[in-house]
């Protein structure tokens, strides 16, 4: 709080014209040379509390890292796209200076630069790299960047992990034309009725829907979908059909594409219990 009352008298003071009182207490103005001190003293008072967290850090300023990956999500999805096995995801290094276009970028992932010589990638204005994951499923990148002004020497160092997903469906049922509803173990239908399932894809590294296959099964049974949308399946029960009876379903999903990887699948089941009118 004193700070910045310090920080409100001292600008107050530079935007009005400034006097001060001389030893002889008649009133004179401010020289350039008292506005320029001023000046550095409140560029001091605002700047103190980030040189101290960066020092804290052992850094000269403060610098942070940002990524994202453009794996599949449904469009309403509130969450961040995650990357899985052969993802492409880019960081950012944000560093808090005026020119950070002008530092020098050196990145190293998972340990590189003791297997071979040098970073993965270094250079001037250098702040984005892009990362490749690996095969292995579920596996931990370890990411680390320093940037430095060569000019003055000052310099920051920041690290994250990225940790690689396998990718997930779910199944939604329908409810008043809407499949709003996650599928439970159970889903109850209407014998005679019509209804349908929808499966949400999630963490492909496809650009949509129509470059994933869909293959339903009843029974162990693969069942053609003549459905417009591939990941819609819509259910017409038998009203023949008695109640009580069952049916697993299961969902398997995977990319269209003959060089996705083999962990690029995911699979979702439910069983399907027939009921009446009266029930």
């Amino acid at each position: 709080m004193k700070k910045d009352v310090y920080i409100l008298i001292l600008t107050a003071v530079l935007l009005a014209p400034v006097y001060v009182f001389s030893q002889n207490s008649a009133l004179e103005q401010v020289s350039p040379e008292d506005l320029r001190r001023l000046e550095e003293v409140v560029k001091q008072l605002e700047e103190t509390p980030s040189q101290t967290q960066a020092v804290s850090a052992g850094n000269d300023f403060n610098l942070d890292l940002i990524w994202k990956t453009n794996t599949l999500v449904p469009y309403d999805y509130p969450g961040k796209a995650l990357p899985t096995v052969m993802s492409g995801v880019t960081i950012y290094a944000l560093a808090d200076v005026p020119k950070p276009q002008n530092l020098t970028y050196s990145w190293i992932v998972d340990d590189a630069s003791s297997n071979r010589e040098g970073p993965d990638q270094v250079g001037r204005g250098k702040y984005s790299f892009l990362l490749v994951t690996y095969q292995i499923p579920k596996f931990t990148h370890e990411l680390r960047v320093t940037a430095t002004d060569e000019t003055t020497g000052r310099s920051a160092s920041a690290g994250l992990e990225i940790k690689t997903v396998l990718p997930e469906v779910y199944l939604y049922a329908q409810n008043n034309n809407i499949f709003s509803n996650l599928a439970s173990s159970v889903i109850n239908f209407l014998a005679g009725a019509e209804s349908g399932l929808m499966a949400r894809a999630f963490y492909f590294n496809t650009r949509g829907l129509n470059d994933l296959d869909f293959k339903w099964f009843f029974n162990n049974k693969e069942e053609e979908n003549t459905g417009a949308r591939p990941e819609i399946l819509p259910v017409t029960v038998s009203e023949r059909s008695p109640a009580g009876s069952q049916a697993n379903l299961k969902l398997e999903i995977q990319p269209k594409s003959k060089r996705a990887n083999i962990h690029e699948r995911a699979a979702a089941r439910t069983t399907i219990n027939i009921i009446k009118n009266n029930q």
